[in-house]
């Protein structure tokens, strides 16, 4: 047993040498508080960060909420461009019908056409039956020059020979 110095027995005494370890707590509980206070510098300095953050998405909100006007405004034009665009395809089927009456026309045209093609043709047949008649009289046209010339010939002889006399 233990005295203590207002002599009462201090039972235990022994495990008054706990305190070492009571001094050793107190250093972790103070090398853990500096933890603390480091993480609330790093906690702080997050929800700066976070603060940042929110008047960021804020603006970006505004940004989203006039891009949204702008689509909106471009849905209108796209609704306004499909109505005319659903009028075209009406002139455009309209124009189809009249294209087609055209190649309606155009093919009774070109019977037309073939029609008097084989009259040209037959014609033209003609003509060159006619060329080679023709051809044939200037033969016979050169052939009665050629008489004529021998006629003029003996006539010259004629002529000479009575002068002569």
């Amino acid at each position: 047993m233990q005295f203590n110095p207002a002599g009462r027995v201090v039972a235990g005494g022994e495990h008054i040498g706990g305190g070492e370890y009571i001094a050793a707590g107190g250093e972790h509980i103070a090398a853990g508080g500096e933890y603390i206070a480091a993480r609330g510098e790093h906690i702080a300095a997050g929800g700066e960060h976070i603060a940042a953050g929110g008047e960021y998405i804020a603006a970006g909100g505004e940004y989203i909420a006039a891009r949204g006007e702008h689509i909106a405004a471009g849905g209108e034009y796209i609704a306004a461009g499909g109505e005319h665009i659903a009028a075209g395809g009406e002139y455009i089927a309209a124009g189809g019908e009249h294209i087609g009456a055209g190649g309606e026309h155009i093919a009774a045209g070109g019977e037309h056409i073939a029609a008097r093609g084989e009259h040209i043709a037959a014609g033209g047949e003609h003509i060159a039956a006619g060329g080679e008649h023709i051809a044939a009289g200037g033969e016979h046209i050169a052939a009665g020059g050629e008489h004529i010339a021998a006629r003029g010939e003996h006539i010259g002889v004629i002529r000479i020979s009575s002068r002569c006399s």
